[in-house]
């Protein structure tokens, strides 16, 4: 959508939208109240403190879970199943894509348990994702430019090597190189706010903002 939904502005920004974003996962009551003591106030406090570090993100469930939850005291319990945690992770990628990625706010109402597990998934699959170094099997080599089928022999070499490659965020690399209009083209665009963003390999390599720091860093492989 082009406008900017205040409500769904709301929900992304206040504490209000991440305490109910998280109990709609399955997050108890003390698990929230843990995460928001912690200072995670709000998704967008999430996302900026985790950008890029579901690693980190994942260090601090355990932390908790280890401090917390075992615990006598069931109201100073604190601990997170897998499956809850599985969930949180799905949220945190879902929602860093689409903030960082497609410079989107994404409607948090509509996440729920079978959607935070599918992002999950979807990371997980990423994550798995083996790299092709420099020196393993695909080797590039500038040729002796003859014609075009020449050109098109390497640049289609090009494209496999991204393609073997990793983004920051876990994508294949070669969205920096594709040439799909982005609806954004400028670090300081308002973000729009969106019902449900895709966040596919394949929806990811045409709609990634060609800006920002990831973009740069991503950029600076190739």
């Amino acid at each position: 959508m082009d406008e900017r939904d205040d409500d769904i502005i709301d929900r992304f920004e206040g504490e209000q939208g991440l305490v109910d974003v998280l109990h709609a996962i399955g997050v108890g009551d003390n698990e929230r109240d843990k995460i928001v003591d912690d200072g995670l106030e709000s998704t967008e406090v999430l996302v900026d403190q985790f950008e890029n570090d579901i690693n980190g993100f994942t260090g601090y469930i355990k932390a908790i879970n280890k401090a917390f939850g075992s615990t006598q005291d069931e109201d100073r319990r604190v601990f997170f199943p897998p499956t809850v945690t599985s969930r949180c992770i799905g949220l945190l990628h879902y929602a860093s894509v689409a903030y960082y990625c497609y410079h989107l706010i994404p409607d948090l109402e509509n996440v729920m348990p079978t959607l935070s597990m599918s992002y999950y998934k979807i990371y997980k699959n990423l994550s798995k994702k083996e790299e092709v170094e420099a020196d393993d099997d695909v080797k590039l080599k500038v040729p002796d430019f003859k014609g075009a089928s020449t050109w098109r022999s390497f640049r289609d070499q090009v494209c496999m090597k991204l393609k073997s490659m990793k983004s920051n965020f876990g994508y294949s690399l070669d969205y920096v190189i594709d040439t799909t209009p982005r609806p954004f083209r400028r670090a300081n665009a308002l973000r729009r706010t969106t019902d449900v963003v895709d966040i596919s390999k394949e929806e990811f390599k045409r709609r990634c903002v060609h800006f920002g720091e990831t973009f740069k860093e991503d950029n600076s492989k190739v």
